[in-house]
């Protein structure tokens, strides 16, 4: 039984009517769209990995997976909070609040139509948490909530120091939120951070029809970065004058180290490619053929790694983009070559590279080296150095592939 209180140092009494409850509600809700939002970009980063995986379409597949539970998870869980909120309106409308203040205590009694509903004793030690939302003071004790018109406490009222006395920075609590063309900046420079990402891609896309070089071309992703930077500085900025618009921290530092992340890929790869024609003339000389004059070349030296592949060694690959002109040429002369097929016999299969399976090839040819053959299973068991040609009429584009296959008769 709640003993008698001396004259409190403070004392209110407020009513709460629907708008009150929805400027409340649609603060309360934020953490929740800021998680969604969060849960977003994770999404964006993990396609961005899918799109430059082997298996795309299955990693793909995964995404879209944990998408859909994901958001179906956030759309469950806003439903329920919508609905236990909604649940306590024509409770809460009907209530009388009324909060007497004490040194270090104050007192929560709520009344509806005359009758006393709850009292609640609460040390100031007691407060779980102290938030502002808006012009409400909301105080979390042990599972619930207390809500505070702000506006009609004293000036310096102890309950605007609960703050303080939880450790919870005021000046966090107290920050006014930006309005008028600050506040269309800061949303303009959210948007165009997550963006950014998507602008970046666009970019990669256009370099790529020109050298097809996608990871070199990853430094495409530095050219959007300035974005995000520009975004946390703003909300420096911001802060330094009183202000916050923490999404704009949040979504910032994200989007930039995605962006950095991605974008670095062209510093640390830089290196796995050359775009020299020696392989491509040396192709020649152990083939004796003449082949199409490339527009460009990029060789993957394979020697250097460890390799998992069970379809022999590879040595070098090379994607030979042939010259429009050239390639209608030597288009022409396939007809009357035998060493060119259009079709892989079954029984070649075992000695062709990995790659005939994935290329979208039309002509190949098949070389044994060691045996001087073409097209042709050795005569009998052993290591044999293959070279394999596979071109693309549709794309001009030709993919040589130097590999060592371990065959048994």
């Amino acid at each position: 039984m709640m003993t008698e209180e001396r004259t409190p140092l403070e004392s209110y009494v407020f009513r709460y009517d629907k708008f009150d409850r929805d400027q409340i509600f649609k603060n309360m809700r934020k953490p929740l769209i800021k998680r969604f939002t969060v849960f977003i970009i994770c999404l964006i980063f993990l396609i961005l990995l899918a799109a430059f995986a082997d298996d795309g379409f299955i990693a793909l597949g995964v995404i879209i997976g944990f998408c859909v539970a994901g958001i179906i998870g956030y759309i469950k869980a806003f439903a329920q909070y919508r609905k236990n909120w909604n649940s306590t309106e024509i409770r809460t409308i009907e209530s009388t609040y009324c909060y007497d203040v004490y040194d270090n205590y104050y007192i929560s009694t709520v009344s509806r139509n005359g009758e006393i509903k709850k009292k609640h004793k609460v040390y100031f030690t007691d407060v779980d948490s102290c938030y502002v939302y808006g012009d409400y003071l909301l105080l979390a004790v042990e599972g619930q909530s207390h809500i505070i018109k702000r506006n009609e406490l004293v000036q310096n009222s102890k309950l605007m120091t609960l703050g303080y006395k939880r450790g919870i920075s005021p000046a966090k609590n107290t920050q006014s939120r930006p309005t008028g063309w600050i506040k269309a900046v800061s949303v303009a420079l959210i948007l165009l951070s997550v963006a950014s990402i998507f602008f970046s891609l666009a970019l990669v896309a256009v370099l790529n029809g020109i050298n097809k070089m996608t990871v070199e071309n990853m430094w495409a992703f530095f050219v959007f970065l300035p974005i995000p930077l520009a975004s946390i500085a703003f909300c420096i900025v911001l802060k330094k004058k009183g202000a916050g618009y923490a999404v704009n921290l949040i979504i910032g530092i994200i989007m930039a180290f995605v962006l950095i992340l991605y974008g670095s890929f062209s510093l640390i790869f830089s290196n796995v490619y050359t775009h020299g024609n020696e392989r491509l003339e040396l192709a020649e000389i152990t083939l004796g053929m003449d082949l199409p004059e490339p527009a460009r070349i990029n060789t993957m030296d394979w020697t250097t790694g460890i390799q998992s592949s069970a379809r022999g060694y590879i040595y070098y690959t090379s994607d030979i983009y042939v010259k429009k002109d050239a390639a209608n040429e030597f288009e022409k002369s396939l007809a009357g070559d035998e060493r060119w097929i259009t079709e892989i016999p079954s029984d070649l299969i075992g000695v062709t590279s990995y790659y005939v399976e994935v290329s979208g090839g039309c002509y190949y040819v098949i070389y044994n080296a060691d045996a001087r053959e073409f097209n042709k299973l050795p005569d009998q068991s052993g290591s044999y150095r293959f070279l394999n040609l596979i071109y693309d009429a549709e794309n001009d584009l030709m993919k040589l592939v130097e590999y060592q296959i371990e065959y048994t008769k």
